[in-house]
């Protein structure tokens, strides 16, 4: 999957659904014909090199988090608004958490608003570490396509 970093890549990231082969047994396996057994194997290969994101432990921890955070966000209150930052060592999954968080949040916040072309709930934009404001401005505008 090319990273998201137009609004086009997100709506092919959004509308991206790795459906998952039916588990079989190891009777009915056997019982498959050869072709039958390569059409299934493929299709499994398939669903293990899609982007899949499985649930675990720390997502769901992550995802809660998350919640709290946009429960207080939307409370009226005199003080800052919050954020919430993913941050860990390379290859720890912090930009697939962020991805799976925001098309959650978009799938969500589609079914409240409708499903328009000209409903976005989510920008992902895509920097380099230690970017300037004016960088990511910048990713803001490709993202936006201006």
């Amino acid at each position: 999957m090319a990273i998201p970093d137009s609004l086009a890549r997100w709506r092919e990231f959004m509308s991206e659904r790795a459906v998952e082969p039916e588990r079989l047994s190891m009777k009915r396996l056997q019982a498959l014909s050869p072709e039958a057994k390569e059409d299934y194997d493929q299709q499994r290969f398939v669903w293990i090199g899609a982007d899949t994101v499985l649930e675990t432990k720390d997502s769901s921890q992550i995802e809660k988090y998350l919640r709290i955070v946009q429960a207080r966000g939307s409370a009226r209150s005199a003080t800052a608004k919050r954020a919430f930052a993913i941050s860990g060592r390379a290859g720890l999954g912090e930009s697939t958490t962020a991805l799976n968080l925001g098309r959650r949040h978009e799938r969500a916040r589609r079914r409240t608003l409708g499903d328009g072309p000209d409903v976005t709930p989510v920008v992902y934009a895509v920097v380099p570490p230690g970017a300037t404001p004016k960088m990511l401005m910048r990713a803001f505008a490709t993202w936006l396509g201006m």
